[in-house]
Parts: C-alpha cells; structure tokens; sequence
C-alpha cells in the first residue's frame, strides 16, 4: 500500500481532494522499526503523527509503579500521535511496534507549513478535525459514564 492509499484511509483526511491528500502523502517519510521497538514514549514531545503501512503497534498507558495498560493495538491504515499535529504537545501514552512495521511519519513543522500554505486545505482538515474530536470526546464521556455506573453499582454491593 502507498502512501496516499494509507491517508485516504484516515478519517483527518476523508474530506480532502485527491491533489489536497497528494500535497500531505508528499511530505509523509516512510520509516521502518523493528518488533519491541519503542517509537515514542509518554512524556516526549509531540513532533510527527504516524500511519501504519503494514504491522502492528501497540499504544501504552502508564499507570504508575511499573504498571501499564494497553489502550489499543493498531493495524494496517491505523494512525496515532495526531494530536502532535496540533498541540506539540507532550506524549500521553507510548507506542511500540509489535512487529517488523512500515510507518509513514508526518512531521508537524512540515504539516504546519503546508497549512500556512494553502488555506482551503487548512480550512477543511480543521473542520474535520473538530468533528473527528468532537466524537472522541463522546466516546470518552461514554466511556466515562460506564466507569462511574460501573464504581457506583460495585459501592451498593
């Protein structure tokens, strides 16, 4: 799979044209990591997002005292560290490859530049970012209201 078959997958960048998507797989460097290799960890800083092109990683929550809990295992298409993009912002999980993997790395400076660039594009990734987003927080508010019925429920016992 090319780049451009990777980020057309991604829900970023649904609403882009086809020269719009050909502009950020431009930019997008291939880089390759080995099985248990760490690609980022919680606390750095945030500079690049990533595209799976093939294999897998898996995304890593620190809990404190040597304890971790797997937010999710990412595939083929899958991307993370987009908030990078926007934020800079520090890492809040680690990411480590759980095999051989192919990535496409999108650095944030060249993102930014291409954004500065070229208006229509910036206007339409952000609109779709507030709605990629706006969902998340759903899910997180959901998923935050299963946690609390759940404390609540397990209190009555």
């Amino acid at each position: 799979m090319n780049v451009f078959d990777s980020l057309r997958k991604i829900p970023l960048f649904h609403s882009l044209n086809n020269d719009e998507l050909k502009k950020i797989a431009l930019i997008a460097k291939e880089s390759k990591v080995k099985v248990k290799s760490v690609i980022f960890d919680e606390g750095m800083p945030g500079d690049a997002m990533f595209v799976i092109k093939n294999g897998s990683v898996r995304v890593i929550k620190s809990l404190g005292q040597g304890k971790e809990e797997t937010l999710s295992i990412l595939g083929e298409g899958e991307f993370f560290g987009e908030m990078a993009l926007l934020d800079g912002g520090l890492r809040s999980a680690k990411s480590v490859a759980e095999e051989d993997s192919v990535l496409f790395v999108i650095n944030k400076d060249d993102f930014m530049n291409l954004l500065i660039k070229d208006g229509p594009l910036a206007v339409k990734f952000f609109i779709t970012i507030i709605k990629v987003f706006s969902l998340r927080l759903r899910q997180t508010d959901d998923n935050f209201k299963n946690i609390l019925l759940k404390y609540v429920m397990e209190g009555k016992k």
